[in-house]
């Protein structure tokens, strides 16, 4: 069964369960290891830094963006807004007018945003 527009809202009620929500479809990924190989883990920052994956040896200290290496990189919008623009799309709800009533983006932004999925 799928979720509806307003139960997806209400389930992807913040970045952090958005993210985990596109863990869990494969589209990000949940777990990655630093170019020497050690396991890096997931911060997720409250001061507005975006995600990053950070390798904890001293001797690394690696750090790279939660979208590298996903048809994330490189776009602006954050996770939660991506799926429900996702979602929208996939159900044909996406005029810009929509979008940028319901999920706060410019027209030019959700013009974008759909040429990049087709």
């Amino acid at each position: 069964m799928t979720a509806s527009f307003r139960e997806l809202c209400t389930r992807l009620s913040d970045e952090d369960t958005a993210i985990r929500f596109l863990q869990e479809k494969g589209i990000l990924h949940q777990q990655r290891l630093c170019t020497r190989g050690h396991a890096m883990k997931l911060t997720v920052e409250r001061n507005g830094k975006a995600p990053r994956w950070r390798c904890r040896k001293a001797e690394c200290k690696t750090e790279v963006s939660l979208r590298t290496g996903t048809w994330f990189e490189g776009l602006k919008l954050d996770f939660r807004t991506a799926v429900l623009f996702i979602y929208s799309w996939s159900n044909d709800y996406c005029s810009t007018k929509f979008c940028s009533k319901e999920l706060g983006s410019t027209a030019i932004a959700s013009a974008y945003g759909n040429n990049s999925y087709r």
